[in-house]
């Protein structure tokens, strides 16, 4: 078990014992980062048609990618809406436990805010000087098939080598493509963005006050120890479509993506049939 007891020195961490944890929220009803009409929106935001949506999106797209990792050894936390009904919360679980990690595991929470949540779930989970690495995960997103044992090997070397008295370290993977998802298909686009909010990771002990959750991503790069890791593969999709933030379709891209790198990367997504799911009244 990985633990800092140092708190200010450097402290050697074996990187095939670094644990990772996934983080997501899901419909959630709470105070967290960029949020979208329907999150300020209780009955939007439950709304049986949208629920049906993402949880579509969310099987074709992360949680094959969770389910191709060449390293199953993480975990993965699911933070949604306790005024969900009992019948999504059961299609919600299933789904998490459809991922045979170490802990998958969804939560269900009354309005408040996801950095205060996550942390309790954290230190909830883990011992308190536990030192590990969470990584944001969206409900519609993906990372790729190498992500967690890339995330071990890159995390565990900079926290190794951080600056004396740091209490975390964040890792930002800024290559990867974004999948603009319509009703007949998608298109799949390179992507370039350092500090982006896909995969973002955070390193440091359970119960550092601040999790993924409580920071302006944009911002890491000048407020906290950091670091980037560009090696030219890619690492993340960005689910592009009308119900999330549109910024996203026209920033930092680069062109059409090699379909067959983004499929070696993304090995059990099958974007042959990705597609934006029809909004069906229920």
């Amino acid at each position: 078990m990985l633990r800092d007891h140092t708190k200010g020195r450097a402290m050697n961490i074996d990187p095939t014992r670094m644990r990772v944890a996934y983080l997501t929220r899901f419909h959630y009803f709470g105070i967290s980062g960029w949020r979208s009409d329907a999150s300020r929106d209780i009955a939007l935001l439950l709304d049986p048609a949208r629920l049906e949506q993402r949880l579509e999106m969310m099987g074709d797209i992360t949680v094959p990618s969770l389910r191709g990792q060449t390293d199953m050894a993480f975990d993965w936390f699911v933070l949604s809406s306790a005024q969900m009904t009992d019948s999504y919360k059961d299609k919600l679980r299933a789904l998490v436990k459809s991922v045979s990690c170490n802990i998958c595991r969804a939560r269900f929470i009354g309005p408040d805010s996801a950095n205060t949540v996550f942390r309790r779930i954290l230190m909830n989970n883990y011992d308190h000087d536990q030192v590990i690495s969470t990584v944001v995960l969206d409900d519609d997103d993906a990372v790729s098939a190498d992500f967690t044992a890339t995330v071990k090997e890159v995390a565990s070397r900079g926290w190794n080598h951080r600056q004396v008295g740091a209490e975390m370290l964040f890792t930002s993977f800024p290559q990867g493509h974004s999948v603009v998802l319509r009703p007949d298909g998608c298109e799949v686009i390179d992507r370039h963005t350092p500090w982006n909010n896909q995969g973002l990771t955070l390193t440091a002990r359970a119960d550092n006050r601040k999790t993924v959750y409580g920071i302006s991503h944009r911002k890491v790069g000048q407020r906290h120890p950091s670091q980037l890791h560009d090696d030219g593969r890619s690492y993340y999709l960005r689910a592009v479509h009308d119900s999330n933030d549109s910024r996203a379709i026209v920033a930092d891209h680069f062109g059409p993506s090699d379909m067959d790198s983004a499929r070696a990367r993304f090995p059990l997504v099958d974007f042959a049939r990705l597609h934006l799911p029809a909004l069906t009244p229920q």
